[in-house]
């Protein structure tokens, strides 16, 4: 999955999804920095188990981990990537050019 953009339509609060796996050396990697991230940029964050939620994993359409996605405050994604980052590639990628998030 790569990164994607796609029009702002929610303005309310944002959620960042972090779709993991137990056996995935990036996502035990990432914990505690996307969990620093979202705090920075007060978003939501809700950690999915891919091995014990595989319908929501499902749902989502996540093929592969870690995979993260940005949701406005309409259930829209508004990024996404699986791409393993450290805590300032995660702010900076949950920040906007304009300094918003999202």
């Amino acid at each position: 999955m790569e990164q994607r953009s796609g029009a702002k339509t929610g303005d309310g609060p944002k959620t960042l999804m972090y779709f993991m796996g137990p056996w995935c050396a990036p996502c035990r990697e990432m914990k505690f920095a996307v969990a620093a991230a979202a705090a920075a940029a007060r978003v939501e964050l809700k950690t999915v188990n891919v091995a014990s939620q595989s319908e929501l994993a499902a749902r989502w359409k996540v093929e592969s981990v870690p995979t993260l996605l940005l949701i406005d405050g309409d259930g829209h994604v508004v990024r996404s990537t699986n791409t393993p980052m450290t805590e300032m590639q995660l702010r900076v990628w949950l920040f906007n050019r304009d300094g918003g998030v999202g």
